[in-house]
């Protein structure tokens, strides 16, 4: 329910001024995080879950099981398990560098991120519900650690607050439950979803002996693009929405590549595997491009004096792309021959994993909505970073909450111009990570 919420309110939104909107949607987020969710989980649907009633007629799945690891164990012969990458945690020396005073407390709190392991689970006549692909055992409980939702983890996954799930669709052969948090987000696409094909190849499953590929909701260009490039048929592929409901005969259900926005080094080589596959040889440093990324086509977060940064920018030498008119392989391939990157925070930074150590990047963002993902993979793939602060038009108060995340942009140009100067004269070991090991 407050997705479709969310979504009418941020397409209503982009048609109104700065004035109107700031304060619309900080209303809106008040009344969804505040009222509207209470007032939700109130409800009680433990009731249902206590029923003895199995959740293919009534109400919710009757508990939850912790790991798929777990399950497998205790399943015998009907479950297996493989993992892969032990867990382990990354360490960021450096900090982005910027000219906005203290660095955002963010990036202090990513510096040392941990990453979970990677492994793919094999269950016999397992269930998968909703557009995330939540996982049902046989037993009737959802799997946790492969049924993942954005601040909602446990007991309070909404597939918990379902009345029915209504008839599961059958699905015979070989299944792989590939669906996640923001499948139609070009960003959680390429990091989270595509990675997971990683894991199906390094278990030993073949991409082209699975029947079925769950993969959310699906039909943007560049997941139709990617999967041709991979060799998965659209024929195979399933989307899934809020109400899908599976039952699948054989499910191998890949980990998901790391916690979202820290997408580990690995899924980042796939990715560059995959896509720079016969790219031409990138010119030499100091050769390359530089490239401003637009965001003047994109419904929100828009540069509101984009025609003044883009020509401040092209009397720098600055080129303006506009990513949406490029395929995925023409995206990475500019990406791989640029010397400077400045961009708005966006889907669009996804591409900076293409670029070659040494490269410059800048990111711009909102004031009240500041992500550590694209520093994340800034320092797998050691890039100069740096970012910058727009001016403030929202509302006067600096909590963070689901709308600030569409928020314009108000661009300092002088300030923008002197913090691509401090990032290109960052030494080039200034995104140097190291990764510890833990015990499996």
């Amino acid at each position: 329910m407050t997705r479709p919420i969310k979504l009418f309110l941020t397409e209503l939104s982009g048609h109104l001024p700065g004035s109107i909107r700031g304060p619309l949607l900080d209303f809106a987020a008040f009344f969804i995080f505040k009222v509207w969710r209470p007032l939700r989980r109130a409800v009680p649907f433990h009731i249902l879950r206590r029923l003895p009633i199995s959740s293919l007629v009534l109400g919710p799945p009757k508990g939850l099981c912790a790991t798929a690891e777990e399950f497998c164990t205790r399943a015998g012969p009907a479950a297996a398990y493989t993992p892969l990458h032990p867990p382990h945690e990354i360490k960021r020396p450096r900090l982005p560098a910027t000219l906005d005073g203290e660095v955002n407390p963010v990036f202090v709190a990513e510096q040392t991120a941990a990453t979970p392991r990677t492994f793919v689970a094999r269950i016999r006549n397992a269930r998968v519900h909703g557009g995330c692909g939540a996982v049902i055992t046989p037993d009737d409980r959802l799997v946790a650690d492969v049924s993942f939702e954005i601040t909602r983890a446990g007991f309070t996954h909404s597939v918990f607050e379902r009345f029915r799930m209504g008839r599961p669709v059958a699905l015979e052969g070989v299944s792989a439950v590939l669906a996640g948090v923001g499948r139609l987000n070009y960003f959680h696409w390429m990091m989270d979803l595509l990675p997971r094909f990683f894991l199906l190849r390094e278990a030993g499953f073949a991409w082209g002996g699975i029947e079925h590929f769950l993969i959310g909701e699906y039909g943007a260009r560049f997941q139709k693009e990617s999967l041709a490039i991979l060799g998965v048929p659209e024929s195979r592929c399933v989307a899934c929405d809020p109400a899908s409901h599976f039952r699948c005969a054989n499910l191998l259900v890949p980990s998901t590549p790391g916690n979202p926005g820290n997408p580990p080094a690995w899924a980042c080589d796939f990715l560059r595997e995959i896509f720079l596959a016969d790219a031409p040889a990138p010119p030499p440093a100091g050769g390359g491009r530089k490239i401003y990324v637009s965001r003047a086509g994109a419904r929100f977060r828009r540069v509101l004096n984009g025609d003044e940064v883009e020509r401040a920018l092209a009397a720098r030498g600055f080129e303006t792309v506009r990513l949406e008119e490029l395929t995925v392989r023409e995206q990475a391939r500019l990406f791989a021959a640029a010397d400077v990157v400045v961009a708005p925070h966006g889907a669009g930074c996804t591409n900076v994993v293409f670029c070659r150590p040494g490269t410059a990047f800048v990111e711009i963002f909102a004031p009240r909505y500041v992500m550590a993902c694209y520093w994340a993979i800034s320092a797998h793939r050691r890039l100069r970073y740096a970012c910058s602060l727009g001016k403030s038009h929202g509302t006067a108060g600096s909590k963070g909450h689901y709308f600030t995340m569409i928020e314009d942009i108000d661009v300092d140009c002088g300030r923008l111009l002197q913090t691509v100067d401090l990032c290109a004269a960052l030494p080039l070991d200034s995104a140097t990570e190291s990764a510890t090991l833990t015990a499996r």
